[in-house]
């Protein structure tokens, strides 16, 4: 009768059976489909084993399926190593166990219950090879479980179908399970996927000898005993000792193929190092780097070959020396100071520029970087990378002057002046000293720019730079702020100092220069501005600027110091080109005339046509309080164009009314500069001669010196093409400027006006000999003579005397109304019919009241 505690336990193993079936498919579920059918055959021979019809066909299941399972998990080469292995153990274990439960499985044969023994035996012998195989995968730790579930379900089975069998199954568990991992043991034993040296493992020779001595044992006590070995002990200790040498075989094999590997591994990896060297050794002699090596004291303890292409030097010729003597006296303090933190911080890389000798001479601008290795055996010393980067530091070097200087002429920029003023400043404020801005603008240089062409205009700034180079101090700062603006900053200046340099500029600005084979001149207008009115670089330009601005508004080629007032006068000056633009369209100008008379017989033989604005406010201005506003502004082009055409209009009037049978009378129109270059100045003398119909030789224009020397050649053009009209041509104030006899000859000049100041000085001593010469030579070249500004009888009698032809003053009359011209003109002719006195005689009274 079966013990009470059986009822609860055959359910539980029912139920212990089936959860390792489903344990089994869901571990399973993921493996290889060889794997996945294994495991799932191994799981179900234990339900094969339930039903007595399948008990047999469940034994055949547990044998393949464990064949399959081992055979795939083991590796490609050690498959046979592993066949063996198993076939040992078993052997080993049937041997072991044969005497033991031999006679009993024999004696039950014929009692119908072998089956269930041999099963369980055979379930747990192939459950217990199958766990050692599988837990022997690190990868498998899943499996190895997932077999002892079904090893306990296989027991399961074996206990339902036979109680009594209970204790008889635990011991042959117990022996089977000490065998097979013994034997496994013995047969391969493998550290981190490698096979390891049986010999160097006495413990695993220990326990190998162990199973061989069982097999001898079991066999030995049959002989002892007197029975004879039977059959199925005999073959089974031959297969024992058969397979134990097999195996051994295979071991040697297993060593000898383990052996070639490390040998070809070893021959891949010297192979790879060799190759790492010959490229290594590449890199460092092809390298533009230089790899050294110091001591703590900066000696040089190694150097790559690649000094000799970078520096010039050998290898041998600076080891030992000291890098103190290759590097520039003045970056020795920063390589002591590198190397020493460096030292004082191993784990950091530091980089650092300094300049290194040249076998060739000179310095190399370098780039390194350190690193202190003293800590490292292999090296024991501070590392230097270096490279030269003296290319790279001089293209760097021009960019930066690219950005702060000019690219024409090679002075510093805008930005680069602000800087330095920024600095001066600074250094102002310590030493006290002043500073002064000028701002320098060339008058009509566009002129240049359009008449030769912008190469000569570009060739004219950089004549210009270098004069100004020569104007200051080689401390001081000369900038071009772009087109023909120029700026000087002086350091360290004493009071009168920048008026001073002013001045110099102004007269090596005066000088001719030669463009493109042009002669041409650049007078400029120059604005002063100090630190006394001035506390910022912006302040300084700014009021420079101002400065220059109104020394251009009161005409070419002046100099103007900053005040505070020029704030009021700027804003001034705005308005009034304001109200210029308005007063051309309202039509507030109008003419005054100066009579031009013959100093002989005083008749009254031309005028000359002079500007008044009639202010809404100020009242009648003359042109000194506007002329050169209109002049900068542009203004004056459309107001020159208005002049012209309205002197010629009043002429031809005079011309209608009063005509004269001997010599028209002429009237003289003077042209601004800014109008004698406009492009459309012939096209306004054509027009307004022919709008108005008088004879063009009675037209005068009258220009000054300087307005024709800015392009000889393009004036010399412009004259002609002038002269080609009819009109004459006179040049205003000869002897103050800059022209020359070569000029006097080329210009298509008729008349010379004698300036007023040497008519003043015709009472000092050296007054009448420059008139004197200026007559001769206005003779020499046949041109007329005009003497202005003649205000008493003593210098009218001294021109009389010195044979001036023509002349015009307050003498005679001060600047008349049309209807005062042409009361002079009526009268001259009552006069000429009565064959009376001076045709001026009559008018004096009248003009004096004017």
């Amino acid at each position: 009768m079966a013990p009470s505690w059986s009822v609860w336990l055959l359910p539980g193993l029912a139920v212990l059976a089936v959860a390792a079936v489903g344990l089994m498919v869901a571990f399973t579920r993921r493996l290889s489909s060889i794997d996945r059918h294994g495991w799932r055959l191994l799981s179900a021979a234990p339900l094969l084993a339930v039903l007595p019809s399948t008990r047999p066909l469940s034994a055949v299941v547990l044998v393949a399926s464990v064949s399959m399972i081992g055979f795939m998990v083991m590796p490609r080469r050690r498959r046979l190593r592993g066949v063996l292995d198993v076939a040992l153990v078993a052997s080993c274990v049937v041997f072991s166990l044969w005497p033991l439960v031999g006679p009993r499985v024999a004696g039950e044969i014929q009692a119908g219950g072998v089956w269930e023994r041999f099963t369980a035996v055979l379930a747990l012998l192939a459950v217990s090879a199958s766990a050692v195989v599988v837990a022997n995968q690190t990868t498998a730790l899943r499996r190895g479980l997932a077999v002892q579930l079904v090893g306990v379900a296989g027991i399961s089975v074996v206990l339902v179908n036979r109680l009594p069998a209970v204790a008889n199954a635990v011991a042959v568990v117990s022996g089977a399970a000490a065998i097979l991992l013994a034997g496994h043991i013995v047969a391969r034993v493998e550290q981190d996927g490698r096979l390891v040296d049986v010999r160097r493992r006495p413990a695993s020779m220990l326990v190998s000898g162990v199973a061989i001595a069982l097999a001898v044992a079991a066999g030995g006590r049959s002989l002892i005993g007197g029975d004879y070995l039977e059959p199925f002990i005999g073959v089974t200790g031959i297969a024992v000792v058969l397979l134990v040498l097999g195996r051994q075989l295979v071991t040697i094999v297993e060593s000898a193929w383990t052996a070639r590997d490390l040998e070809d591994e070893i021959a891949a990896r010297t192979a790879e190092l060799q190759t790492s060297e010959v490229r290594f050794r590449s890199l460092v002699q092809t390298s533009s780097d230089v790899v050294t090596i110091l001591d703590e004291e900066g000696v040089v303890l190694f150097l790559t070959p690649s000094v000799e292409r970078v520096f010039g030097y050998r290898p041998s010729d600076c080891e030992g020396r000291s890098l103190w003597g290759m590097l520039h006296p003045d970056d020795v303090p920063l390589a002591r100071k590198m190397l020493a933190e460096a030292v004082a911080h191993p784990d950091e890389c530091l980089t650092v520029e300094w300049r290194l000798s040249h076998q060739g001479g000179g310095w190399s601008h370098c780039e390194s970087t350190v690193r202190s290795l003293l800590h490292e055996p292999s090296v024991c010393g501070i590392v230097l990378n270096t490279r030269d980067v003296t290319e790279r530091k001089g293209l760097e070097e021009q960019l930066i002057r690219e950005a702060l200087h000019d690219s024409l002429t090679g002075l510093a920029n805008r930005g680069l002046l602000r800087d330095r003023a920024n600095r001066a400043l600074d250094r102002r404020e310590r030493m006290g000293h002043q500073i002064a801005v000028l701002l320098i603008d060339l008058d009509d240089f566009k002129a240049i720019n359009d008449g030769l062409g912008h190469a000569a205009g570009d060739e004219a700034l950089g004549i210009v730079a270098r004069r100004l180079l020569g104007c200051v101090e080689p401390g001081d700062t000369v900038a071009r702020l772009g087109g023909d603006e120029f700026a000087i900053l002086l350091e360290a200046i004493e009071p009168g100092h920048p008026a001073v340099v002013a001045e110099k500029i102004q007269e090596m600005l005066r000088l001719p220069m030669f463009v493109l084979g042009h002669e041409v001149f650049t007078p400029a207008s120059v604005g002063v501005a100090t630190t006394s009115h001035s506390k910022t670089a912006d302040e300084l330009l700014e009021n420079a600027d101002m400065a220059m601005y109104l020394a251009k508004g009161r005409g070419k080629g002046q100099v103007a110091m900053f005040v505070p007032e020029m704030h009021v006068e700027l804003r001034n000056r705005l308005t009034v080109v304001t109200e210029l633009r308005h007063a051309v369209a309202r039509q507030e100008f109008s003419l005054r005339f100066q009579p031009l008379v013959d100093l002989k017989t005083r008749r009254l033989m031309g005028v000359e046509a002079l500007l008044r604005w009639r202010h809404p406010r100020r009242g009648l201005l003359t042109p000194d309080a506007f002329i050169a506003l209109a002049e900068t502004s542009g203004i004056i082009v459309p107001l020159g164009r208005w002049i012209m055409a309205e002197a010629m209009r009043e002429l031809a009037q005079w011309h209608a009314a009063h005509p004269r049978p001997d010599r028209a009378l002429s009237i003289t129109i003077n042209l601004s500069a800014r109008q004698f270059l406009d492009p459309g100045l012939l096209g306004d003398v054509a027009a307004a001669l022919e709008n108005t119909g008088v004879a063009p030789g009675s037209v005068v224009l009258e220009l000054t010196e300087t307005m024709l020397m800015h392009d000889i050649e393009e004036t010399i053009d412009t004259l002609r093409a002038l002269k080609r009209l009819g009109v004459r041509l006179a040049l205003d104030d000869f002897g103050t400027g800059y022209s020359s006899l070569s000029y006097l000859r080329r210009f298509p000049i008729d008349i010379l006006k004698i300036d007023r100041s040497f008519v003043t000085s015709l009472t000092t001593e050296e007054g009448p000999d420059v008139v004197r010469s200026i007559l001769n030579l206005a003779d020499t070249f046949k041109l007329t003579t005009v003497a202005e500004g003649i205000e008493n009888s003593s210098q009218l009698a001294m021109l009389r005397a010195l044979g001036c032809t023509y002349g015009q003053g307050y003498l005679f009359a001060k600047p008349l109304r049309s209807t005062q011209v042409e009361q002079l003109l009526a009268d001259e002719m009552r006069r000429h019919e009565r064959a009376a006195s001076p045709a001026l005689a009559t008018a004096d009274d009248h003009v004096s009241s004017v």
